[in-house]
């Protein structure tokens, strides 16, 4: 009997003790897995999503959107062609062309443009556009805000 009452008195510094090793342990646990999605969350997916609009008159217009801040710096071929490469510079403080994680986003097609996939991050950090068959390019430029690109079709029919 003496010793049930004398375990369920546990001395007040040794209950602190115990409190703050479990403190410790809750903060360092949280550390680990804050450190383990940071370093998941180390790469990005830039490429966010392509919004294609078939125009009424001599044009239709694709806009490639990114997750970050781009700026539009050259393209080739400059007419036409079944592949387009658009080289651009992402903008923006801790984004780092290394950590780019390449993704590929498709179209199905439409009446006046054809089916197409665009991959960014290529080869010297370029957006590469691949066609079903060869289009007019009008323009390639930067998009209607900073993070798009705009690519304008001469409209055509299959």
């Amino acid at each position: 009997m003496e010793l049930s009452r004398s375990v369920g008195n546990i001395a007040p510094g040794a209950r602190d003790h115990a409190g703050r090793v479990r403190r410790v342990r809750s903060w360092r646990a949280a550390f680990f897995v804050f450190a383990i999605l940071a370093a998941r969350g180390a790469s990005a997916q830039l490429l966010d999503a392509i919004d294609v609009r078939d125009g009424e008159g001599a044009a239709s217009q694709i806009i490639v959107r990114f997750g970050a801040s781009v700026q539009y710096l050259r393209h080739v071929p400059l007419h036409s062609g079944s592949t387009l490469r658009i080289y651009i510079q992402v903008i923006g403080p801790g984004i780092a062309p290394m950590n780019l994680v390449p993704t590929t986003m498709e179209f199905r097609g439409s009446a006046r443009v054809p089916r197409f996939s665009a991959t960014f991050p290529e080869t010297g950090g370029a957006l590469m556009l691949v066609f079903d068959r060869a289009v007019s390019f009008i323009n390639v430029g930067q998009g209607p805000d900073n993070r798009s690109i705009a690519i304008a079709l001469s409209a055509s029919r299959d």
